[in-house]
């Protein structure tokens, strides 16, 4: 008689440990990176799709996310780490170190495979993104904190995107065959940077009291959360609006689906920010606010879709 209701509790606890494990791991960052690399190819109106430096972000993004992660854990020292206190993607990490340092190794292996596939040209502008990405944690290397970026005061969303910018935009536009208006790559940057910072402030929010335990500069501990949110909202609509030069061809063939199709994305965005609180729910941030890029990517699959 009960088989329905334990059913539904194994059911439910299976969907936790696989979301767990997809977010904790850093899948979905990768994930993420992909769809915004796709994304700025749809934007910039490109004949193809450097899939190599899709698969690239997405697996270079995956290394680094994990290595950071990793070395986070391995700095806390397992002791700690069981404490309830501590976030739950660290306790992930600890407690299925093996996984994490087998991902670890197969996602780097891969994306240095793929880095001597790309371009020779964009190997090297790479490294714009690539040094500062290093110098925000130096994972695994014992390096004086005045060398680790996220530690120096208000720089680390500038930094988070920064890179992100790089990888998703200019690398696009550079490894297109006829490269698009400079001044679309301009947009699409100015775009990018500022809806990487919109969706990065409320993850300095949830960890306000974590930064001001270690005296870490950052916006909220610096103008508080409320502030702090009205300026992610004001990134995220201007971005928005930095967005719509790009997407003029296809609002001189305009539908009514255009227009929902880039104002959901945004409501959604707009809503998760509101959500966001010094209360540590994981789920919330690395799955809902990283997911703010996953719905722009589907919006854009179906707005290219529906205009061919």
């Amino acid at each position: 008689m009960n088989d329905g209701p334990e059913s539904g509790r194994r059911l439910h606890a299976l969907f936790k440990r696989l979301a767990a494990s997809l977010l904790y791991s850093n899948v979905f960052v990768a994930l993420c990176a992909m769809a915004l690399t796709r994304s700025s190819f749809i934007l910039l109106k490109s004949s193809g799709t450097s899939w190599t430096l899709v698969a690239f972000n997405g697996l270079g993004g995956l290394s680094l996310y994990l290595a950071l992660r990793l070395d986070a854990a391995r700095r806390h020292g397992a002791k700690d780490m069981h404490n309830s206190g501590r976030p739950k993607r660290l306790l992930w990490v600890e407690r299925n170190r093996f996984p994490a340092l087998i991902i670890l190794s197969i996602s780097a292996l891969c994306s240095g495979v793929l880095f001597f596939k790309l371009p020779v040209e964009m190997r090297w502008l790479i490294m714009p993104a690539l040094l500062p990405a290093l110098a925000y944690g130096w994972p695994f290397l014992r390096v004086p904190d005045s060398w680790i970026l996220r530690r120096r005061p208000l720089l680390k969303i500038v930094l988070i995107a920064w890179v992100w910018a790089w990888m998703t935009a200019f690398l696009p536009w550079l490894g297109m065959a006829e490269n698009p208006p400079l001044s679309d790559l301009l947009w699409l940057f100015s775009s990018r940077f500022l809806l990487i910072a919109a969706c990065t402030l409320p993850f300095d929010i949830r960890d306000i009291e974590l930064d001001r335990v270690s005296q870490l500069e950052t916006l909220p501990t610096v103008f508080g959360v409320q502030r702090s949110r009205h300026l992610s909202w004001f990134a995220l609509g201007l971005s928005a609006l930095l967005m719509l030069p790009l997407m003029g061809g296809m609002f001189l063939r305009g539908s009514l689906f255009i227009a929902v199709a880039l104002a959901l994305p945004l409501i959604y965005a707009a809503w998760i920010i509101r959500l966001a609180r010094p209360d540590g729910r994981e789920f919330l941030y690395l799955g809902l606010l990283d997911g703010t890029v996953i719905v722009q990517w589907v919006f854009l699959e179906m707005l290219q879709f529906a205009l061919t």
